[in-house]
């Protein structure tokens, strides 16, 4: 009875995913007898954000950049992100799309990174909780930076029963956000 015992285990081991961990070892970012318990990271670190579907005008029909010189009308668009928590500031995507063609161009890929330190972002602060992303139009002028909200929303890196993927597919009502992520345990 034993060899059979022996090939019903392996058979349910290779067909239906339900091996111990002396039969091999676990994905990253999981443990347990099963592997089937997440390892929650120490952070979480978005190496680019790919953004669609942000809207060409704001809500009243009024370019983005409307100047009263009217130089400028497509948005300087910039990721920004941060745990929901009241008090903590949101972190800077680091690049800028300059003069967003909205209208001519779907998607834009923005990468995630502070251009004057090597050492990518990375999120510490409660990873199993909500994190607000959101889209922006950067503006400079003189010596005063401002963020216009063009999309935002609260979305989670985890949810209980899977791992923390390597890439997260975030909808609002208007905006598509494809995350490229990266852990450190």
């Amino acid at each position: 009875m034993k060899p059979l015992l022996l090939l019903i285990a392996s058979a349910s081991c290779l067909f239906f995913a339900a091996c111990t961990k002396d039969d091999k070892t676990c994905p990253t970012g999981l443990t347990g007898a099963n592997c089937d318990e997440t390892i929650i990271p120490k952070s979480i670190i978005v190496k680019r954000v790919e953004v669609s579907g942000v809207p060409p005008y704001r809500a009243n029909g009024i370019d983005w950049d409307n100047t009263e010189a009217g130089l400028e009308r497509n948005p300087d668009l910039t990721i920004r992100i941060k745990p929901n928590v009241l008090g903590v500031p949101f972190i800077n995507g680091g690049n800028q799309i300059p003069n967003a063609d909205l209208l001519g161009s779907q998607s834009y890929s923005i990468g995630f990174h502070n251009p004057l330190n090597p050492e990518p972002y990375k999120l510490k602060q409660d990873l199993t909780g909500f994190f607000a992303l959101g889209v922006f139009d950067y503006d400079y002028f003189g010596s005063t930076v401002t963020y216009e909200e063009m999309d935002y929303i609260l979305f989670k890196f985890y949810e209980p029963g899977r791992a923390f993927p390597k890439a997260l597919l975030v909808n609002s009502s208007q905006v598509s956000y494809e995350l490229e992520l990266e852990y450190e345990y």
